[in-house]
C-alpha cells in the first residue's frame, strides 16, 4: 500500500507540473503570434526521443522553441529536465549548501569571486573570514572602512533568483548611499530588507567590452557546465550574455534586462530574447543584428567555467553566471544547481544541453531519480 500510494503521488506530481509548464509556453506561443497547434516537423520523433519512466514530454516545448533555434531534435524539454534530469544529476540533498552565496569562499579556491567584506548567516554576522563580528552602526562603519572602492553590492544568499534583492551602493563620504534612492547603508536598513542571510562584496568594475552594451549593471556571462558521466570532465553546452535595461543595476531577463546567444568562441548571435520571448534585433540602442561582436579573451572563460564544476562534486548540471574584470579576468558571480533555465539558452541560440543530451538521457533512464 505504501508503493502504491508513493507511486500515485509521483504520477500526480509529473501530471501537475508537466501540465503548468505546458499551460506557460502555450501562453508565449500565443503572445508572440505562433499557432501552437500546428504540428512540427520531427516532433513525434523528438517526443518519443524523450520519453522516459512512461512519461511523454509535452509536443508544445518543440514547438515553441523550434521558432527560434530550427527543428532540432536536441531541443530539451523543460519537463523532462524539471521532473527527470535535475534530479538525476543534481541530487536534492546536497542543493541547500551549493545554493547558500556564504559557503562559495569554503567551496571554492581563492580569487574566484569578488571580495567579501560582511556575511550574515542564520542570523548572525561574521567578518570575510567567517570570524564573528558584532555589527553595530559603529561596528558596519568600521567593517566597511577598510576597503578602498568607491561601490558594494549587497544581496541575499539563499531563496534568491531573478536578481531580487541586489542592491548597490556607492561611497559618499563616510556613509554608503544606495544607487538610485540615496539611501544610506546602516545596520537597521540590513535587518529589515535582509533578514537572516545576507552577503556585502565589493563592486565589480566589469570589463569595457562588456560596459559598452550597459554601463550601469553588471552584464554577465552565463553558461551551462555539464560534468560526464561518461569522462567526469566538465563540459560547457551552452552560453548566453545577459544585458541589463538601461539605468538597470541588473541584467536579469525578469527586470527588463535583454540575452543573447553566445557561440562557445565567444561570438555573440545576432539577436536577443526577453523572458517572454520576444526578439530584439536592436537593445539599448546597439544593432546586434548588424555589428560583429565577439568577446575577448572567451577561451579564458571556458576555461575558467571548468575549473568551477570540477569543485563541485555533487552535481553534474550547473548554470554559472560570470562576469569579466576591467582587466579581462573571469570572475564568477552565481552558481545555479537547481532551477536550471533551458529556455534562455533555447529562445537564443540552441538546445541547451547540446551534443550531450543523448548521454544525459541514457543515464538518466539508467538511474531514475526523477520527481
Amino acid at each position: 500500500m505504501k508503493r502504491l500510494l508513493l507511486w500515485l503521488r509521483q504520477k500526480y506530481y509529473r501530471l501537475r507540473i508537466g501540465n503548468a509548464l505546458h499551460r506557460v509556453h502555450k501562453r508565449l506561443m500565443l503572445r508572440n503570434h505562433f499557432d501552437c497547434t500546428q504540428p512540427v516537423s520531427g516532433e513525434k520523433e523528438w517526443q518519443r526521443s524523450f520519453s522516459i519512466a512512461g512519461y511523454q514530454p509535452s509536443l508544445i516545448h518543440y514547438r515553441l522553441f523550434s521558432h527560434y533555434i530550427g527543428t532540432d531534435r536536441r531541443i530539451v524539454p523543460e519537463d523532462v529536465v524539471r521532473l527527470f534530469i535535475e534530479p538525476t544529476l543534481n541530487p536534492g540533498e546536497f542543493v541547500s549548501y551549493y545554493s547558500d552565496k556564504n559557503m562559495f569562499d569554503k567551496i571554492f579556491p581563492a580569487g574566484f569571486f569578488p571580495r567579501t567584506l560582511i556575511r550574515k548567516i542564520r542570523g548572525a554576522y561574521y567578518s570575510k573570514d567567517y570570524q564573528p563580528l558584532s555589527l553595530t552602526e559603529t561596528g558596519l562603519s568600521e567593517a566597511l572602512l577598510g576597503f578602498g572602492g568607491n561601490q558594494i553590492i549587497v544581496k541575499p544568499t539563499v531563496d534568491t533568483s531573478s536578481g531580487r534583492g541586489v542592491r548597490l551602493f556607492h561611497r559618499d563620504g563616510g556613509l554608503w548611499r544606495e544607487h538610485g534612492s540615496g539611501q544610506p547603508l546602516t545596520v537597521e536598513f540590513l535587518e529589515s530588507h535582509y533578514g537572516n542571510d545576507l552577503i556585502i562584496q565589493e563592486g565589480i568594475r566589469q570589463s569595457p567590452y562588456l560596459s559598452q552594451f550597459n554601463p550601469t549593471s553588471v552584464n554577465t556571462i552565463r553558461l551551462t557546465v555539464y560534468r560526464s558521466v561518461q569522462d567526469n570532465r566538465c563540459h560547457v553546452t551552452s552560453g548566453i550574455l545577459r544585458i541589463g535595461g538601461r539605468g538597470s543595476v541588473v541584467d536579469n531577463a525578469h527586470q527588463g534586462g535583454c540575452f543573447f546567444g553566445l557561440h562557445l568562441d565567444g561570438t555573440l548571435g545576432k539577436f536577443g530574447a526577453d523572458q517572454h520571448g520576444g526578439v530584439y534585433k536592436i537593445f539599448n540602442g546597439i544593432d546586434f543584428e548588424r555589428g560583429d561582436w565577439r568577446l575577448p579573451d572567451f577561451e579564458k572563460v571556458i576555461h575558467f567555467a571548468a575549473r568551477v564544476g570540477n569543485c563541485v562534486l555533487h552535481h553534474r548540471l550547473l548554470a554559472l553566471d560570470i562576469v569579466m574584470t576591467e582587466d579581462n579576468q573571469p570572475k564568477l558571480l552565481e552558481i545555479n544547481v537547481s532551477g536550471y533555465s533551458s529556455w534562455l539558452f533555447q529562445f537564443t541560440i540552441g538546445p541547451a544541453l547540446g551534443d550531450y543530451v543523448d548521454e544525459i538521457m541514457d543515464f538518466c533512464r539508467r538511474n531514475p531519480r526523477g520527481l
